[in-house]
């Protein structure tokens, strides 16, 4: 973010001290924060990324945001980046949903069971 002059908000919320996932289920979110995250750099041409991940009622939340460029989510992108992402929330047996108009930034909401 800093190489790219983007301002990172991040809230962890306490609550998800609480939670012990195994290594595979940590491991998927992991990588789908990554790679969210990731695209948002390369392609967005934000100024802000807002990222927020709590435990809430059983369930991980985690919601990504930018205020970019956003895209076309009806359009096949080369990259297998958001491909994976989805394979990911289905290992976890979770929820993505990735909300994206030209003009208006981008956002990645997973939800799963903890």
């Amino acid at each position: 973010c800093e190489a790219k002059n983007i301002s990172m908000h991040l809230i962890v919320y306490s609550s998800i001290n609480e939670v012990k996932l195994d290594m595979n289920k940590r491991k998927n979110f992991y990588l789908i924060f990554k790679e969210a995250t990731n695209n948002i750099v390369k392609y967005s041409e934000c100024k802000n990324i807002w990222i927020s991940i709590r435990y809430e009622s059983g369930n991980i939340v985690l919601e990504i945001k930018d205020d970019g460029k956003g895209f076309d989510t009806s359009v096949k992108y080369a990259g297998n980046g958001l491909v994976n992402i989805h394979k990911r929330a289905e290992f976890l047996k979770g929820k993505i949903e990735v909300k994206s108009v030209p003009g208006t930034g981008t956002s990645f909401n997973l939800l799963f069971k903890a």
